[in-house]
């Protein structure tokens, strides 16, 4: 058990050095051995999908705090070194979406899912009336959303637990860069439909996919979606599109990664 244990350790870090290195396909073994080695390993087994073992509708909570809370203390440098968008272009969204914002025109209270660190708390404080509550799954991100002073509230918890134990009508609903850790996003977006307002707003970025494949899960260990799999998924959901767009969200690399910027409300 120890040897196989051991052997699981040193194919992992066999794995992370060559994504490191962008090298997926040669980190792809490694990560099917340890995957094999450790099967009940939330993390690996995330990134043992990302390399084809399988396809899972959402990413492992295992993995999604182990990143999220190593990655905790360095991630707005991080994305903000990037170019990061999203906060950006969902205040500007609600600004379109709400003539006056900010003036006479507020949002009464906001819950922001995947809140991280508080980079769209941040941007949106001035313009909410009320409660900011924000949910993430990570316990170092929460920390430093707490530190900025700005929520109202902070829970950590898987976004649909979160949801269904919510009893709040929400003005507002924001996931910046959350669904990419979701693939099939149908039972998350009628769960955001159930607690929003009659005139609430959801608003998410989301990395996009081409092509009428509704969802995939890259190498990065991101999941992608399509224009046509955003409708039908929203559709599916009881939400309305009235804004679905493509923006740059940030740099990977040398390129600029495209998504969708989308703004939902109840159907009517």
């Amino acid at each position: 058990m120890e040897e196989t244990g051991t052997n699981a350790a040193l194919h992992r870090i066999a794995a992370h050095a060559l994504i490191a290195m962008q090298r997926f396909g040669d980190a792809k073994p490694h990560l099917l051995i340890a995957h094999r080695l450790s099967p009940d390993d939330g993390y690996m087994a995330h990134l043992a999908a990302s390399a084809g073992a399988f396809l899972p509708e959402r990413a492992d909570a295992q993995y999604v705090s182990h990143v999220f809370d190593g990655y905790a203390s360095g991630f707005e440098a991080s994305l903000l070194g990037l170019g990061y968008r999203a906060p950006g272009l969902i205040l500007r969204q609600f600004e379109a979406l709400l003539p006056g914002l900010g003036g006479a025109c507020k949002l009464r209270n906001l819950l922001d899912l995947g809140c991280g660190t508080g980079l769209v708390g941040l941007v949106l404080h001035d313009v909410v009336a009320g409660t900011i509550k924000g949910v993430d799954l990570s316990a170092g991100m929460l920390q430093a959303a707490r530190a900025k002073g700005i929520y109202t509230e902070l829970q950590q918890a898987e976004i649909d637990a979160a949801l269904l134990a919510d009893q709040e009508q929400w003005h507002a609903i924001v996931a910046a860069d959350v669904f990419i850790y979701f693939g099939a996003l149908e039972a998350t977006l009628a769960a955001i439909a159930r607690r929003l307002a009659p005139d609430g707003w959801l608003v998410f970025t989301t990395e996009a996919l081409e092509g009428p494949q509704a969802w995939d899960l890259a190498e990065t260990g991101r999941f992608r979606h399509s224009e046509v799999g955003l409708l039908q998924a929203l559709a599916t959901a009881g939400l309305e599109p009235m804004v679905l767009r493509r923006e740059a969200l940030r740099r990977e690399g040398t390129a600029v990664l495209d998504g969708f910027l989308v703004a939902a409300r109840r159907a009517a």
